[in-house]
């Protein structure tokens, strides 16, 4: 996913993050964390496999489409019922 901005992660400037979709236990660890901002944090940061300071480096429209982005893992449209 394109970012608006730039963030340094390890160091480097990148423009773009990777996501993946996260597990199972992940999501739980995510959730374990107190507050909404906190949690949704911990998510990306496992689904982009960066530090929770590398994400909350990121400029607010960019979290808040990486955070959309995240979320469409949840959308359980693919055919499950």
């Amino acid at each position: 996913m394109k970012l608006r901005s730039s963030i340094k992660v390890d160091g480097q400037e990148v423009k773009q993050l990777s996501l993946s979709e996260p597990t199972v236990g992940k999501m739980k660890r995510a959730e374990e964390v107190e507050g909404e901002i906190s949690q949704t944090i911990a998510l990306i940061s496992v689904c982009a496999n960066i530090t929770e300071k590398e994400v909350s480096c990121l400029k607010t429209r960019d979290f808040g489409r990486v955070d959309k982005a995240v979320r469409l893992f949840f959308n359980a449209t693919d055919g499950a019922e």
